[in-house]
């Protein structure tokens, strides 16, 4: 009978697989999006600079009428912490006007600040625009570091920062009407515990 729970309590839990993408296009230029309380699950840090919304695309990856960098524009990596669980994998396009070389870098870290992932290219100096980077882990992902090392350290616009996290699904509340697809679960999951106190019924005559 033990068994036939577990297998029933192991049917029951699912998962919600949200993929969230912030292209900054509905902030106002000059909006500071660093510091708590601007993203529902995350935080956006420069190591106590500010990061505002520009109206620079210098072009492709970064794309629409919006970006975000730093003040000044020349300082610490930007950093984003997740306050959401689960966060598998991250990705941001990275760049700039033809202003000078960098080596772009994306890092992934644990709660314990442990390397998860990372990823990096080079931006040339006659690029306008830039690549964008991917991290992955099966690993939680705590918060990501990223920017570019140059002459002019981390001195970019950022765009299409996009994360994925996998977390248990929340039960609806008490007075929701449950869809079909959960009716037929849970009707499917009763018939079998139903059958399965048949057998253990059966089993003791």
């Amino acid at each position: 009978m033990k068994a036939y729970l577990t297998l029933a309590a192991a049917l029951v839990i699912s998962t919600r697989v949200a993929a969230v993408t912030i292209d900054f296009e509905s902030f106002g230029v000059g909006t500071v999006v660093s510091g708590p309380g601007v993203f529902s699950d995350l935080e956006f840090s420069r190591g106590g600079e500010t990061i505002l919304v520009t109206s620079f695309v210098p072009g492709p990856d970064l794309s629409g009428s919006r970006t975000a960098s730093g003040d000044p524009f020349t300082g610490n990596p930007f950093r984003a912490d997740f306050s959401v669980s689960g966060v598998t994998s991250v990705s941001v396009a990275l760049g700039d006007f033809n202003g000078d070389s960098e080596n772009l870098f994306l890092n992934a870290f644990d709660s314990l600040n442990n390397l998860l992932a990372s990823d990096a290219a080079f931006l040339a100096a006659n690029v306008f625009g830039g690549p964008t980077l991917n991290v992955a882990s099966a690993t939680a992902i705590a918060y990501v570091t990223f920017g570019g090392i140059g002459n002019f350290a981390n001195s970019l616009y950022f765009d299409n920062f996009a994360y994925t996290a996998t977390t248990p699904d929340v039960p609806p509340p008490t007075n929701s009407v449950p869809d079909a697809s959960a009716s037929a679960m849970l009707l499917g999951l009763s018939l079998c515990g139903l059958t399965a106190f048949r057998r253990l019924l059966s089993e003791r005559k």
